[in-house]
């Protein structure tokens, strides 16, 4: 299973405090909040130079903007080898919840691919059921997953809405395969292509199929269908908990570069949070 958390989607942020950019950026993001029911944020460090912060200030700006926008959680992203960030974040009152990584095949089109076995197919209208529900029940890895305070349930719908999307209205370039016979599908792989690269959103495949050849040969069936839309390089975000994916791109050739390490803030007030309503953060 991959997929990108934020990806390659665009945000709108602006400052925390307007003529303060040492405090850093925040921004809604809107896909997650329609599939909540609450809005969920994105706060982003300052770059380096811009001054210190004020670990109280900051706090109580976050808390004003949150309640100002009916927000339960902000996330934040920052290098895994960013130390005195890290350290930032956990004064301002964020939480670890993941590690990810980039996952990178920088010449798609000279990689030779092992033989699948299985097919990879388009997704055509009667698999709609199907690839909603892998999309419901396969994910356990990833940033809202791996919150403790956040509803699997919802972590859950996110996927699910996410596949529907796609499969309702796709955009330029943006394809969803299966592995599977229709009425028996056993997995779908999301791909956007564009400009030759091939961005690898959303793949998984059901329980009794993990850990086999199927997710095998879902994976290295998709990479020949991109090769063959024109793709010349393919690339996407993956959690490091996620081994067994992860040991599936380094086996096909896959790099690995740019390690995040991914916070979470929770308000105080967050009603739809585990533990919500109880003061703190």
């Amino acid at each position: 299973m991959v997929g990108t958390q934020k990806g390659d989607f665009t945000l709108d942020h602006h400052p925390l405090l307007p003529g303060t950019p040492a405090l850093g950026s925040v921004a809604v993001i809107p896909w997650d909040s329609a599939t909540f029911g609450f809005t969920v944020g994105d706060y982003k460090l300052a770059e380096r130079g811009h001054g210190t912060i004020d670990a109280d200030t900051c706090c109580t700006l976050l808390e004003d903007w949150a309640t100002a926008n009916n927000c339960e959680l902000i996330s934040c992203d920052v290098p895994a080898d960013h130390h005195d960030r890290i350290a930032l974040l956990s004064s301002l009152g964020f939480v670890f919840v993941d590690f990810r990584l980039r996952v990178t095949l920088p010449q798609l089109r000279m990689t030779t691919l092992p033989g699948g076995r299985i097919p990879v197919r388009p997704a055509e209208q009667e698999d709609g059921a199907d690839i909603e529900r892998i999309a419901r029940t396969a994910f356990h890895h990833g940033r809202y997953h791996a919150d403790p305070r956040f509803p699997g349930v919802l972590a859950d719908l996110r996927y699910q809405r996410w596949i529907t999307n796609a499969l309702t209205d796709p955009g330029l370039g943006e394809v969803v395969y299966v592995i599977g016979p229709p009425g028996s599908v056993r997995g779908f792989y999301h791909a956007v292509v564009t400009n030759g690269l091939a961005h690898l959103r959303l793949a998984a495949v059901d329980a009794d199929s993990r850990g086999g050849i199927v997710g095998f040969n879902l994976y290295v069936g998709m990479l020949e269908v991109l090769r063959e839309m024109g793709a010349r390089q393919a690339t996407g975000v993956i959690s490091t908990a996620n081994v067994e994916v992860m040991n599936v791109f380094g086996f096909l050739g896959f790099r690995f570069s740019h390690p995040e390490a991914e916070f979470h803030w929770h308000a105080r007030q967050a009603r739809h949070l585990i533990g919500g309503n109880k003061g703190g953060v």
